[in-house]
């Protein structure tokens, strides 16, 4: 996966890996989730950084890489690789309308923040009239991955403070 954030540091790992993350519990669903293997290079400009683990669900593991361009003008690149699979994201301004394209192909999308939001009211509308609310274990075991990872930053910072000296 590739995302061009805003932040920069530690903050851009925050912004980012939970979209990958989101897609890894899609593809790879399981009760029994964990990374294995964590490393983030980061350049010392902070503009770079690489994100690299193995996500295990259950008796399935992938190998992850993400990578983070800080920066860049809006609308800001982003898009996932699976086995060979290329998609980018394209949007067209001023509509923001988006579409994954790779080779000459392209598939319309929906805004995906627009799609959330009207699940989460049609959950919440559920909800107020009776049903059960979802479960928050995909959330919870995305928010312990994610912890995964955060706690390898302060290496990352470390190792890339050897190689600026």
């Amino acid at each position: 996966m590739w995302l061009s954030p805003t932040s920069r540091g530690l903050q851009q790992i925050g912004d980012c890996l939970p979209h990958a993350l989101s897609l890894l519990q899609a593809l790879a669903p399981g009760e029994r989730v964990r990374v294995e293997n964590p490393t983030i290079r980061a350049d010392p400009g902070g503009d770079e950084t690489l994100v690299t683990f193995d996500y295990l669900a259950d008796e399935k593991r992938i190998a992850v890489r993400v990578e983070l361009a800080a920066g860049g003008p809006q609308p800001r690149k982003a898009g996932f690789e699976i086995d060979g699979l290329r998609g980018e994201r394209i949007v067209q301004m001023p509509e923001y309308t988006m579409e994954l394209a790779d080779h000459g192909r392209s598939v319309p999308f929906p805004d995906p923040l627009t799609a959330r939001i009207a699940s989460f009211a049609e959950t919440l509308r559920a909800v107020c009239g009776g049903g059960a609310p979802p479960s928050p274990d995909p959330l919870e075991q995305r928010m312990r991955l994610l912890d995964a990872l955060v706690r390898v930053w302060p290496k990352a910072v470390d190792e890339c403070a050897d190689l600026s000296e």
